[in-house]
């Protein structure tokens, strides 16, 4: 990352493990030739082609845990408008910088700074963009984010093997069960194929 200085004094030890959080800021200095790109994090599975309804002025995203919360978004998944973002990248840098040195500790990690900077700058992406397992079932969801417990952890959930794992899995594979044990098979067999 561009900020790997600041980052690597907020995060200590622990940047390595976490460094690729934030390389998701760095694509709208990367990115040139493109006016949008629809970046995912790596435990999404895509189920058909992604079509979002616009494009945005800023970034779209879908809320975080609860469908109607809006002003709180996942950034597990963003449809980013580059040139926009890019003319925001010096004063959201600074807030990330500031936010650094103030003594940050994880977690919280990018997301948190997505959050305060584009709280209000930030279009609505349609849910089944970033559909979480935790929302229930739902056919038309285009991309399906393993927000929380992947794959594997669910497999240990199932089987009763909880003992080293974050309470807040157990807690969200609960509120729908059924949704996991669909997306987790879906997954199962997109990897075998």
């Amino acid at each position: 990352s561009r900020l790997e200085p600041v980052l690597r004094r907020g995060y200590g030890d622990l940047y390595d493990q976490f460094s690729g959080h934030w390389l998701r800021v760095d694509i709208p200095v990367l990115e040139t030739t493109e006016r949008h790109v629809l970046y995912t994090d790596i435990d999404v599975m895509f189920r058909s082609h992604p079509t979002p309804r616009s494009m945005p002025r800023v970034l779209a995203a879908a809320p975080e845990r609860y469908r109607w919360r809006w002003p709180h978004f996942n950034s597990g998944v963003l449809v980013m408008n580059v040139e926009a973002l890019r003319a925001l990248q010096p004063a959201f840098d600074a807030t990330i910088v500031a936010r650094m040195e103030r003594g940050w500790r994880p977690p919280g990690h990018d997301q948190v700074s997505y959050n305060r900077f584009f709280r209000w700058r930030h279009g609505r992406l349609a849910h089944g963009l970033n559909w979480k397992p935790y929302w229930g079932d739902n056919p038309d969801a285009q991309i399906v984010h393993f927000h929380g417990p992947k794959p594997a952890h669910i497999q240990k959930i199932q089987t009763g093997q909880t003992a080293k794992m974050l309470p807040i899995y157990h807690t969200l594979w609960r509120l729908s069960p059924d949704g996991y044990a669909r997306y987790c098979a879906e997954f199962e067999r997109y990897r075998r194929d």
